[in-house]
């Protein structure tokens, strides 16, 4: 590996490649694991074709091995490889190793495996990212390791492009919120970076929604009299039936007529008679009672 690095293009292609290919075939797991650790050193020089069909059908079976450092060494060659494989590889293949490594046992692989989703996710396409990274991220909140955690809390600022303010306020903050008192300090640290990252994200889709509606407004001003005083109208209509409600309301309890008329506060004229209140409806009642005796005498 270290004379086939100095190579360049179609020589390392034919000298390299083959012996490459042959070696990640072999079941020797001491072999596997040199051919890992070494691949940031040869990683560089491989081809997407040669990733595609030579290397990355055999690297692949290292996902599951049961080895554990093999699992993660497998997870973390793919730091220099996803960069040139095509989307659909990364979809439909590795996106579905990534998610069972994302429940291993090992504490380590599962807080990796959210690392390096992070890292890989301009790769995956702007869908994928918005159906895959969200799910992915905030099931790493609930991982009883801190740096699982830690690294989903990352993850979710290092590809706040592919949420949306609904994404922010109804998914990101409720999730994160209460790791803002998680009992580790990093976590905690992390957790608040979150919530002022999207409460950001919240007050410019704020100011976008407020300034779209001004704009509106203005062009409705804009198309004539006519229709603003419609409009104006409209909510002058309102207020009158908000005030028929409260003086209907009044009327009911027999309020309406003691709001309207307030008793009065003058003092009397000296010798002037108080007339009881009715005096003059009950004389109208007498006469017309004896207007009609006489009329039946008659």
């Amino acid at each position: 590996m270290l004379i086939g690095r100095e190579l360049e293009g179609a020589e390392f292609d034919k000298r390299v490649v083959p012996v490459l290919s042959m070696l990640f075939a072999s079941q020797d797991r001491s072999l596997r694991r040199s051919l890992l650790e070494s691949v940031d050193k040869y990683g560089p020089h491989l081809t997407a074709p040669v990733i595609e069909d030579q290397i990355y059908p055999q690297l692949q079976t290292g996902f599951g091995d049961a080895n554990a450092y093999i699992r993660e060494l497998t997870l973390k060659s793919m730091l220099s490889l996803a960069p040139k494989m095509s989307s659909k590889t990364l979809t439909n293949s590795v996106l579905k190793h990534l998610s069972k490594l994302q429940v291993d046992e090992e504490p380590s692989i599962r807080a990796n495996t959210t690392v390096l989703l992070g890292n890989i996710a301009p790769y995956l396409g702007e869908a994928t990212c918005r159906r895959v990274l969200l799910n992915a991220f905030t099931r790493a909140l609930k991982d009883g390791f801190s740096p699982a955690r830690a690294g989903g809390l990352r993850a979710m600022v290092a590809t706040k492009k592919y949420y949306s303010a609904e994404d922010a306020g109804m998914r990101i903050l409720p999730a994160v919120a209460p790791l803002t008192l998680d009992a580790d300090a990093d976590v905690r640290t992390c957790a608040l970076q979150v919530t002022e990252t999207f409460l950001t994200v919240l007050r410019d889709h704020d100011r976008e929604v407020t300034e779209a509606a001004a704009a509106r407004a203005a062009a409705v001003g804009a198309a004539g009299p006519k229709q603003a005083t419609g409009i104006a109208s409209g909510v002058g209509s309102g207020g009158s039936m908000l005030g028929w409600a409260v003086s209907g309301l009044m009327s009911s309890t027999g309020l309406a007529a003691a709001a309207s008329a307030p008793p009065s506060t003058a003092p009397l004229a000296a010798g002037a008679h108080v007339r009881p209140a009715g005096a003059s409806e009950d004389r109208m009642a007498a006469s017309a009672v004896a207007s009609a005796s006489a009329a039946a005498t008659a």
